[in-house]
């Protein structure tokens, strides 16, 4: 099964229950992938005794052969060129190295799960919410796997625009150019808006209150607006030119 890590598991094994039928060998199924994440069914499943230090791991119901860019006979110098100095620390490891990846900066790792139930009588409200991040990580893994499959692709267009603009005397190096991707996660807007309800009724100034706002970049250009609405509104008490005019009419 070639690339195997873009197959669901559920595929994987109804093509495992269709091997059938009197074999004089062992039946067997043989993935290769690149490891791209630890999260990833794969891992699961068959990597529970693996260590990365290590190329070889075999038991009575699995075998397991890790290979590099250094076993690729078929690799120009160019291609090693990139591979051996790649600066993005997922990539280098994964593409370069063959260890499983870890993606940084997915979800928050320096947590623990702790009882807190004795502490609610010190509280006067208690407020719950969702963690979108953590219920769209499965998305996540998904957006890694295809910022992956872009860069490879981007590589390669890169290297014929270098070669075919070289021609015309104009000269690039396609190493040197470098693709970013941003995760726009959707925004639990009424939390959030629960949440700086919350703050300033604690009595925090509203500009901290605000500055939780996950789409809010500038706390003073905020400040300024909501001043700037309440300038435009006239006290109950003032009296305006046309209320004069209606007066003296009468």
């Amino acid at each position: 099964m070639e690339e195997a890590t873009e197959v669901k598991r559920e595929a994987y094994l109804q093509l495992k229950k269709r091997l059938r039928g009197y074999s004089p060998f062992k039946k067997s199924i043989t993935l290769s992938f690149n490891p791209i994440l630890k999260t990833h069914w794969i891992y699961q499943d068959f990597f529970k005794n693996w260590q990365d230090n290590k190329t070889v791991y075999k038991d009575n119901e699995l075998s397991i052969l890790k290979t590099t860019y250094k076993d690729n006979k078929f690799l120009t110098p160019d291609d090693i060129y990139s591979l051996e100095n790649e600066s993005d620390e997922y990539f280098r490891n994964v593409y370069t190295y063959g260890n499983w990846g870890v993606l940084g900066h997915v979800i928050f790792k320096n947590w623990h799960v702790e009882d807190l139930s004795n502490l609610i009588p010190q509280f006067d409200h208690i407020y719950s919410g969702v963690s979108l991040k953590f219920k769209l990580h499965g998305l996540e893994i998904k957006c890694g796997m295809f910022q992956a499959q872009m860069m490879n692709a981007a590589q390669f267009m890169w290297k014929l625009l270098a070669s075919a603009w070289t021609k015309k005397g104009k000269q690039i190096d396609p190493l040197q150019v470098t693709m970013d991707f941003n995760r726009n996660f959707p925004l639990d807007l009424a939390n959030e808006a629960q949440t700086v309800q919350a703050l300033i009724a604690a009595g925090l100034p509203k500009e901290v209150a605000y500055s939780q706002l996950s789409f809010v970049d500038d706390v003073d250009y905020v400040m300024q607006m909501i001043e700037k609405e309440k300038d435009g509104i006239l006290p109950l008490t003032e009296v305006t030119p046309e209320d004069d005019a209606d007066n003296i009419s009468t």
